[in-house]
């Protein structure tokens, strides 16, 4: 690669032209889709002379280099937004449960039914721990076999030949075997 000196790889070098740097700016900014050919029918230049300045200037490692900064900054603008977003969110979700909490004290109790309070704070909490990202709900699963399948269990476990060969197996693995 050409020799760069305090300059990021994707400028204008040190000894490149004004009209290769102007063609490979051409070529850096066209993306996914750049090509020599579109970069030499646009500027009106040989196709030949265009592949020298790339092959010159090393055009497919400084575009490849210009791509992974403007990824790095898409991510860090997008990761800057959702900060935002959650920190407004978090936001919403205090004031409301501020006001459901200043609510659930102003009012009598005959005045609110159980359900009603329950349902403020489960609700304020809820935005709360979704602003901050964390679920809303822990969800435990159980699966419960079929019939068939506590029955095949049960004919397992009283087979002596099953039993005797699971012995053996957690034998072996005690022992270090496999």
């Amino acid at each position: 690669m050409a020799e760069i000196k305090d300059r990021e790889v994707y400028g204008r070098q040190p000894g490149e032209s004004a009209q290769a740097f102007q063609a490979f700016a051409l070529y850096r900014d066209m993306g996914p889709a750049r090509s020599i050919r579109e970069v030499a029918r646009r500027l009106g230049k040989s196709k030949t002379q265009i592949d020298r300045w790339s092959v010159r200037w090393d055009w497919v490692e400084r575009a490849a280099a210009w791509d992974e900064e403007i990824d790095r900054q898409i991510r860090f603008k997008q990761l800057e937004e959702i900060k935002k977003m959650r920190e407004r969110h978090t936001e919403a979700a205090m004031l409301l449960l501020e006001k459901a909490m200043k609510r659930l004290e102003a009012t009598a109790p005959q005045d609110l039914s159980v359900q009603e309070a329950r349902l403020f704070v489960t609700e304020g909490t809820k935005l709360e721990r979704l602003s901050r990202g964390e679920p809303d709900t822990i969800v435990e699963e159980r699966r419960r076999l079929s019939k068939e399948h506590d029955d095949a269990f049960d004919q397992l476990l009283i087979n002596p030949r099953f039993l005797e060969a699971l012995q053996r197996a957690l034998g072996e693995v005690e022992k270090g075997g496999d």
